[in-house]
């Protein structure tokens, strides 16, 4: 036994030798780096979130909502039985991501760029927003620092959060007014390609959408705030003007940037689930132009089947998702000009704003039957406008 005992000493002062010797040496960069190029962090973090958004999409808000159910008894999510890892999806990867973003930032401090300080904060604000709009109270202030061996962050309060999302956009569109960017960081931006002007637009709009959603409690001086940037929107604010403003990752049909739904075998994106009788039924009364775009025909005719079918009652396929949809490049919708003319819509309707709400709403809907708008709104704009509320304004 004690010979025994010696030889497990032995051994593990071994490895412990082994794998503290020279360990700073050899993780020390070679080339002299000492922290990641913001502009390098950019596009595979904005790629990775939406593609995250959309699998979700895919998968829960579309069955929650009745856009599509699945052709199988082995997910019931469209009779509200959602398996409890399922929210661990989005929290795992939005936090990862965001450790990358708040990355740029450190990143854009060292090379002292003020453009890519200002492309962090409105990112930081987005992916924020979704994991407390979703979640709640989250850990927020001591979140990502686990370099700093901060290994159990503490939750937040909502309210805080917000008032420093708030406080992020706005240094953001102040940093934006006098940044720049040299041609080698603009062709590494797949959102905007180097065009800080419209950065500056998608944060401040952003910025409206985040303060409507708390403006219902009357704190944080979010009604106020709203008036203001609608009031200055061309001198200090400036806001989308046009569906060429939108925030839209277009998707390539070879890698870097691939769709989320490119990823899926053909024979799991349209065979697996068909889209709903209530879904089918209220676009075929409103002879809504997107059916063509989006759905296959059954028999020539397009035709839903029920959601919450009962056990054991699987339905058979009938109008499906359409194999383009693949390939479709404007599905990368992070937020699009028709939602901000839709939150125009709703805040002048509430009285924070002058203007006529239904040219807002027209104006809205017309943006959305736009070839961008068209491709990033509707069923897929669920996902980022109509189920993510804060839970901080209920």
């Amino acid at each position: 036994m004690k010979k025994i005992f010696v030889n497990i000493l032995l051994a593990t002062s071994c490895l412990v030798s082994s794998c503290t010797k020279d360990f700073i040496e050899l993780n020390t960069s070679k080339d002299g780096a000492k922290f990641t190029t913001p502009e390098t962090l950019l596009g595979p973090a904005i790629h990775d979130v939406i593609k995250r958004n959309l699998n979700r999409c895919l998968r829960l808000t579309h069955e929650l909502m009745q856009v599509h159910v699945a052709i199988s008894d082995a997910d019931e999510i469209h009779r509200y039985v959602i398996r409890p890892q399922e929210s661990d999806y989005m929290w795992n990867n939005w936090y990862l991501q965001l450790t990358n973003i708040r990355d740029i930032y450190v990143g854009a401090e060292a090379v002292n760029s003020d453009a890519y300080k200002a492309i962090s904060l409105v990112l930081d604000a987005w992916v924020s927003s979704l994991i407390t709009d979703v979640y709640g109270d989250v850990p927020y202030f001591d979140a990502n620092k686990g370099r700093q061996l901060v290994l159990q962050p503490k939750f937040d309060r909502q309210k805080d959060i917000y008032e420093d999302l708030f406080r992020k956009l706005e240094e953001a569109n102040e940093l934006f007014k006098t940044a720049s960017l040299t041609d080698d960081e603009k062709s590494l931006d797949p959102l905007y390609k180097g065009d800080l002007t419209k950065w500056r637009k998608f944060g401040n709009s952003l910025y409206l959408r985040l303060l409507l959603r708390v403006s219902g409690t009357g704190e944080l001086g979010a009604v106020e705030k709203i008036k203001e940037i609608v009031d200055t929107r061309k001198s200090n604010y400036p806001i989308f003007a046009n569906n060429n403003d939108s925030a839209i990752l277009r998707f390539e049909t070879t890698a870097p940037y691939l769709s989320e739904f490119h990823e899926y075998r053909n024979v799991d994106f349209v065979t697996n689930s068909g889209y709903t009788t209530f879904f089918i039924d209220n676009l075929n009364n409103w002879n809504d132009p997107r059916l063509d775009r989006w759905a296959s025909k059954k028999d020539g005719v397009f035709e839903g089947i029920p959601s919450g079918y009962p056990v054991g009652q699987v339905p058979s396929p009938r109008s499906q998702y359409l194999e383009a949809l693949k390939q479709e490049p404007l599905l990368g919708n992070i937020m699009n000009y028709g939602e901000l003319k839709l939150i125009l819509a709703e805040c002048a309707l509430k009285g924070y704003i002058d203007g006529d709400v239904e040219t807002f709403y027209k104006d809205g809907v017309s943006a959305g039957s736009h070839p961008v708008g068209r491709n990033c709104s509707g069923q897929l704009l669920r996902y980022h406008f109509c189920s993510l509320g804060s839970l901080y304004q209920r």
